[in-house]
């Protein structure tokens, strides 16, 4: 279920990226475009890392039933 839950939540974020950047770029606002992105992509860093962490935790449950 939390893989479910990072995965949305790194598309509603990628989603919401886009928009507030093109918006910005249309005001010619280029170092707050170009820092709001920055950020977004810490964020989806962080994301991704706990969504890995959570694929690997199911990944470790079905070879440990080969193993057995």
């Amino acid at each position: 279920m939390m893989i479910v839950l990072w995965f949305l939540l790194i598309i509603i974020l990628s989603v919401l990226t886009k928009w507030h950047a093109n918006y910005l770029m249309k005001q010619q606002k280029y170092y707050i475009t170009k820092l709001i992105v920055t950020i977004s992509c810490a964020i989806q860093l962080i994301f991704i890392y706990a969504l890995v962490k959570e694929i690997i935790r199911y990944l470790t449950q079905i070879l440990n039933v080969f193993y057995r």
